[in-house]
């Protein structure tokens, strides 16, 4: 079952004597389940895409299906009741609240999405052991380590059972012991509870874990990759030579 579908997505920037695409006539589906990496040099549109799969930025032109939900039909309000209801977020550099414990940080997310008060403790509580930070729950972001700030933000995104969600070079300020632990904990939330996730990344370590790898150059898909039958390092490596035959060198944590 797809998940996501989108069809001819294009976003133009115009200046008064400019006119520069973005996205050039964009097509790619996600289906349930899958793990899925987009990679790209800067500037190949990789952000530009994913402002607009999370209902942040509008498309010049094109159709974005999420479930059933055309998102450019949607209103600014349904548009962020959408965003809270069906999408999750992990991003580079964790966007965790400071004032607030990570067992809070972690709760905020199910409050805004209206889960009784009464089950929010024990979701937290299970979703916590599940990324090995139970027993730091009591603490805040700055009395933790940058890879379980990270296993909060992890959990912060499992906890509301999204419909997809959408990581933004999650690895980038982690080391190289902290990279390979959440890269496991992502491969376990989607090969054990089947989330589906849709990674952007310029990391090729990051990107050789993803079932199906998507590269983009100049706002289009010009390659695509998948490792069902490969091992973790036959993918690494496949996508280093991919990524050098367009020119760009990928990034090595």
């Amino acid at each position: 079952m797809r998940i996501l579908e989108v069809k001819n997505l294009t976003k133009t920037y115009e200046t008064d004597d400019n006119h520069y695409k973005a996205l050039d006539n964009l097509s790619f589906s996600v289906r349930k389940g899958e793990f899925v990496a987009i990679m790209g040099a800067s500037g190949s549109g990789k952000s530009t895409l994913l402002n607009i799969l999370s209902t942040l930025d509008f498309a010049s032109s094109g159709l974005v299906l999420l479930g059933n939900e055309d998102l450019f039909q949607l209103s600014e309000k349904q548009r962020a009741d959408f965003r809270s209801q069906h999408l999750s977020f992990i991003f580079q550099n964790y966007n965790l609240l400071g004032n607030l414990t990570l067992q809070e940080n972690i709760a905020l997310a199910l409050t805004v999405k209206g889960h009784p008060k009464q089950e929010i403790y024990q979701l937290v509580l299970e979703t916590a052991a599940k990324l090995g930070i139970e027993k730091l729950l009591a603490k805040y972001p700055h009395q933790v380590s940058g890879g379980q700030r990270q296993r909060c933000a992890c959990a912060r995104a499992l906890a509301t059972s999204p419909d997809l969600i959408l990581a933004d070079e999650p690895t980038g300020a982690l080391d190289t012991q902290s990279t390979k632990q959440l890269l496991t904990i992502l491969e376990s939330m989607n090969e054990t509870l089947g989330t589906t996730i849709l990674l952007v990344t310029h990391d090729a370590i990051a990107a050789s874990h993803c079932q199906r790898v998507l590269f983009m150059q100049d706002g289009q898909f010009v390659n695509e990759l998948h490792t069902k039958d490969q091992t973790q390092k036959e993918s690494f490596h496949q996508i280093l030579e991919l990524m050098g035959a367009l020119g760009d060198d990928a990034h090595v944590s």
